[in-house]
Formats: C-alpha cells, structure tokens, sequence
C-alpha cells in the first residue's frame, strides 16, 4: 500500500491576473480556491490570495455551454470544481486519489474537445492540487501548467508548447519533464512532486507561452518580486503582443 504522507500545512501566496474579450466558441474563467470567476471578471480580473492550510486548488479553464442556459452552465461547472476543493482539504485523503477525480473534473468542466474550426475558441483546461506539500496537475487542450524552481520552467505536464531544456541564463539543464506523466486520452498527468520553500506554480493557457516565449517568461519571473509582480508583468506583456485574445 502506498504510504500515507505526514500532515503537512503549506503557505501559499497566489495571483490570478485575467484579461477576457468576446470570443466566439469556449468561454474562460478560472477557479481560485473556492472563488469561481463570475460577473464581476466579464473582462478582467486582479486578484491575491495569502492563505495556510492542508490543501489547495486552482485552475483555469475555457469552457463549452452545449446549450445550457449560462446559469445552469455555471451552477454545473461550480459543482464539479467545489467537490475536488472539498475533497482535497478533508482529512483522510490523499493526493494521488485526487488526481484522477480532477481529470474526470476537467473533462466535465470543458466537455469534449473537437477538431479547430476558424475562430472558433476551443475549450482547455489546466489545473493544479497541493496537499500536503504535495502538488499534482492535469491539463487538457491548450492549458498549461509548471513549476518554476531553481531559475529553470519545468512543465508539469506533455502539453503543446515546445520548451527549451534551459534555465533563465540559457544554460542546458537535464531531466526538463520530470515532472510530466502519462497522456489518458485528452487528458495529460503530472507526476506527484514535493514542493520546496519558494516554488512557483503556474497556470495559464497556451496563448501567454506563445505571446512571449519560454525566454521572456523565464526573465520576467527571475525579474519579479513576488508572485503578483510576475503574474502582472506576464499579463502585461503577454496581452501587449497578443491583443484581443484572452488569456
């Protein structure tokens, strides 16, 4: 049996920095431990939490209604997300169970993925769990997650977006997926992985990696303060190269 890791309560200080516009097709949002994206974030949203416990969960996600009335739509996908934030905050649990209800959650949240059609936004998802200073993520379709620790971007997953093996100064650095699991039909793993004093986790769409780039990304998070710095300074620049798509 696998062994049951010792309780452990984790600090986390975490910034979601959004620009929306209308788009036709997937709509986005995000998932900020309990707080869902709603009214009040139609086109942008700046928001910090500091918080300590056992367990966390963030996501975000570009979503298809399928026709439901976006009420409804809404109610569903706040049902799916409470439930994985629920559960990996409860005694007894355990991240590596939890994993595989968030990549069921995902595919619940986004639907399925189709073929791209022209200016049809597609839905993705990318999702990060901590408990217990453990992290684990998924991602689907465009949504990307890492991990930036020691100056080098380590994807947590096998998503889309090419990365160099380099740290910040340029250098070579080896073992770049060690963090990446398996691929489950649309659906892509991270391992399990302890979290160290000072790591950054990171997760966005596709469209900011490709906006900037590994190099400008790893920059501005060497360059930044703190984790509101680099999620701003992202943002900024990332929209500047990109106008009108939503990140």
């Amino acid at each position: 049996m696998p062994k049951q890791p010792k309780p452990a309560v984790t600090r986390i200080a975490t910034t979601i920095t959004a620009r929306y516009y209308p788009t036709t097709g997937a709509t986005d949002g995000f998932y900020l431990d309990g707080r869902l994206s709603g009214r009040r974030e139609h086109r942008a949203a700046d928001i910090t939490l500091d918080r300590e416990d056992r367990g966390f969960f963030y996501s975000v996600f570009a979503r298809m209604s399928g026709g439901v009335p976006d009420d409804a739509s809404t109610a569903q996908v706040r049902k799916h997300l409470d439930q994985i934030m629920t559960a990996v905050k409860q005694p007894g649990h355990n991240i590596d169970a939890e994993i595989n209800d968030l990549a069921e959650c995902a595919i619940s949240v986004v639907g399925r993925i189709a073929l791209k059609h022209d200016g049809m936004r597609q839905p993705y998802f990318g999702g990060i769990l901590v408990r217990d200073s453990e992290m684990a993520a998924v991602t689907m379709g465009g949504g990307c997650a890492y991990l930036y620790r020691g100056d080098v971007l380590y994807p947590l997953t096998a998503d889309d977006y090419p990365m160099e093996a380099i740290d910040y100064a340029g250098k070579p650095v080896q073992g770049l997926d060690v963090y990446c699991a398996g691929v489950a039909g649309t659906v892509r793993y991270s391992n399990i992985a302890q979290l160290q004093l000072d790591d950054c986790l990171i997760v966005c769409n596709k469209d900011v990696m490709e906006a900037l780039g590994q190099r400008d990304v790893l920059r501005m998070l060497y360059e930044a303060e703190d984790q509101a710095d680099a999620a701003g300074m992202i943002m900024t620049a990332a929209a500047a190269k990109l106008p009108g798509t939503p990140m």
